[in-house]
């Protein structure tokens, strides 16, 4: 591409990248779009090169951020034909015709992008570099692939990031929003790979990044390969249809019958300390077998990520009264984002969902509150890096068991509160979000059955969420007395969850408002 045509597409990005599903400030506005560095690839048997760019945007508010942009060009009838079939990855329409679009739709670029990884290859910019890098364990198992890719395909599923599959070989997450410094999905990574025997995360094979070489300045890890796993879809895909499965049986039932079925008599913790009921069992059946062996599977993890002393950004510690109050304020500092965003949004929502926002926004003291009052038992508590945005879509199932994956943190924080160590619960409180995710989402698709079935599926996310901390909890050891603190730690996490689900929703998914708004008024409300 030509530099006036670069400028163009800076103009066309500054107004379309919004609609975008992997850019992630859809409710800031933007006003300036910067291409600060890009990387060419050979693209055989074309004119145009491929590019890789990196993109800061400013906003009107707060500060700019980084996103990569894999780039083509086209004109013509290639063009056209795009403008058809593909009209969603077009970045930008020239005034003859011509285009720039998602390189990753092209299969050329696929697999230009990993051999550029596999062959350990850079590409010098003024001082600045790209540079690709391989696992010493991985040097063996990418020889073969460094000149002849297994054909490829782009992963259609929702996320932030954009991941291309290579046959069942690999597969390379392409990140979108970008930061400084280490991302955790690497460095947790290849921490599990080399350091620890936890085999239920894919291994990492390579990466490539962009190195400034700039006093004050660190690498910017772009993209990483990792080992395919075999699976069946992930946790999320397997769960909603077996409660599809599930409440329809249900939906057949007199309303008398499901009303007999009770719920928890305890809180979860001491709930997950006693035998699950047989009827409950009977009803809800394999579910809670898999939220178990899920729970044992999150423990293990947990355990594998504080098992070494050394490097010291896996070292076990104790959270010491300064971080203590530092994690406090950093609370209300999410908790302030999530109320200006959804006052700032308020009149784009409507019906009940409007009218239980309007509610919260008048609760704000009383979030303060409830994070006041549960952070004492901050004080003290274990703490260690964790997966950080643990929910039912990281995890992958294989038909027999699970696997955890994405370990990049919840992509809205800054790499520093990403990095960070938390106690472990914080991820048992993702977990317990996204079971109630999957109830309202089954809830919602279970048609004209949705009203009456409304109990059965709030019964079955408590229920599941019993048996995911039984399985934990009786690997993790403690006891009753432990209780107290391990309920208010999960307490503060699920409200801090919730807060941030908001954020991300009414900036992503409008239409989902509603989930994490009624989780956090069922929080203050209990």
């Amino acid at each position: 591409m030509k530099n006036d045509q670069w400028q163009q597409l800076e103009t066309a990005l500054q107004h379309g990248l919004a609609r975008f599903r992997w850019f992630g400030a859809k409710s800031r506005t933007i006003t300036q779009v910067k291409i600060f560095q890009k990387m060419e690839l050979p693209a055989k048997g074309t004119a145009q090169p491929y590019s890789i760019a990196l993109a800061r945007i400013e906003y009107d508010q707060g500060t700019s951020e980084i996103y990569a942009l894999p780039v083509a060009f086209a004109n013509g009838k290639p063009a056209a034909r795009l403008l058809k079939t593909d009209r969603a990855s077009v970045f930008w329409v020239g005034k003859n015709g011509e285009i720039a679009y998602d390189a990753t739709l092209d299969a050329a670029f696929r697999s230009q992008v990993i051999q550029f990884i596999f062959t350990e290859n850079s590409y010098k910019t003024g001082n600045a570099q790209f540079k690709a890098a391989v696992t010493s364990l991985a040097h063996g198992k990418v020889q073969k692939f460094a000149k002849r890719t297994p054909a490829s395909r782009v992963l259609k599923a929702e996320q932030s990031n954009t991941s291309l599959v290579y046959g069942s070989k690999f597969v390379l997450k392409f990140y979108r929003r970008l930061s400084e410094g280490v991302n955790p999905d690497v460095e947790i990574g290849r921490f599990l790979t080399d350091e620890t025997s936890f085999r239920h995360s894919p291994a990492v094979i390579g990466t490539i990044e962009f190195d400034p070489r700039q006093k004050n300045h660190e690498p910017i890890t772009i993209g990483c390969v990792y080992e395919f796993v075999r699976n069946q879809g992930d946790a999320w895909k397997i769960f909603l249809m077996e409660l599809k499965k599930l409440s329809k049986s249900a939906s057949t039932r007199k309303p008398e019958r499901l009303t007999k079925l009770a719920a928890p008599r305890f809180g979860l913790i001491e709930a997950a300390r006693h035998p699950i009921p047989a009827p409950v069992k009977k009803e809800f059946g394999k579910l809670l077998t898999y939220a178990g062996q899920l729970g044992r599977r999150t423990y293990e993890m947990h355990a594998a990520l504080a098992s070494r002393s050394s490097p010291s950004e896996f070292k076990l510690e104790k959270l010491s009264p300064a971080a203590a109050a530092a994690f406090s304020k950093d609370l209300q500092r999410h908790s302030d984002l999530a109320f200006h965003v959804l006052r700032g949004s308020i009149s784009k929502l409507s019906g009940s969902v409007r009218k239980d926002s309007i509610r919260l926004l008048e609760m704000r003291r009383a979030v303060l509150g409830k994070f006041t009052t549960l952070t004492k038992s901050l004080k003290g508590t274990t703490v260690s890096r964790t997966h950080g945005d643990y929910h039912l879509g990281q995890v992958l199932f294989t038909g027999s068991d699970f696997i955890i994956i994405d370990y990049e943190g919840e992509p809205a924080r800054p790499l520093a509160e990403r990095r960070r160590k938390h106690p472990p619960f914080r991820d048992v409180a993702g977990m317990l979000r996204s079971f109630s995710y999957a109830a309202q989402v089954a809830r919602d698709q279970s048609g004209p059955h949705a009203d009456r079935l409304g109990i059965w599926f709030s019964l079955w996310s408590q229920w599941t969420s019993v048996a995911y901390l039984r399985g934990y909890l009786e690997n993790a050891g403690s006891g009753p007395e432990n209780d107290k603190i391990t309920s208010d730690l999960i307490q503060i996490y699920l409200l801090e969850k919730a807060l941030y689900e908001l954020v991300y929703e009414l900036n992503n998914r409008p239409d989902w408002v509603k989930v994490p708004l009624s989780g956090i008024l069922e929080i203050l409300e209990a």
